[in-house]
């Protein structure tokens, strides 16, 4: 796992490691996280805020709510050890962004990137 922490004033904006597009903007709700982003969990929503169509992805995502349903809260546990599992296709990156609003406050988002994308019969 990768763990990046900043204390940054305005919006948070990080790019994918695979293909430098913006990740999510969680602050501007700006659309759709870049497509190799498989997972994302926010610790400050306390749910799974986007899932892929990647395989394994789904049934990570039943385990995950199940955890959080039964109050287990073994996210980044449940997260981290299937991108372990992954043989280097997945990465997770803990990311926690701090500041000031009424005092002080901070989130994690977890976010699960597909950093081996498989490629169709033609090779593309």
């Amino acid at each position: 796992m990768i763990s990046i922490d900043e204390n940054i004033e305005g919006n948070v904006v990080f790019n994918c490691p695979v293909c430098d597009k913006k990740l999510y903007d969680f602050d501007n709700g700006d659309g759709e996280p870049c497509p190799h982003v498989a997972m994302i969990y926010s610790d400050c929503v306390g749910d799974i805020c986007h899932t892929s169509n990647a395989s394994g992805i789904k049934k990570l995502e039943k385990k995950i709510s199940k955890d959080i349903k039964d109050g287990d809260f073994g996210v980044e546990d449940s997260m981290e050890r299937f991108a372990d599992s992954s043989k280097g296709k997945y990465k997770l990156y803990n990311i926690t962004t701090s500041g000031m609003s009424c005092g002080p406050c901070s989130n994690t988002d977890l976010y699960l990137i597909e950093l081996k994308v498989k490629k169709n019969k033609k090779g593309k």
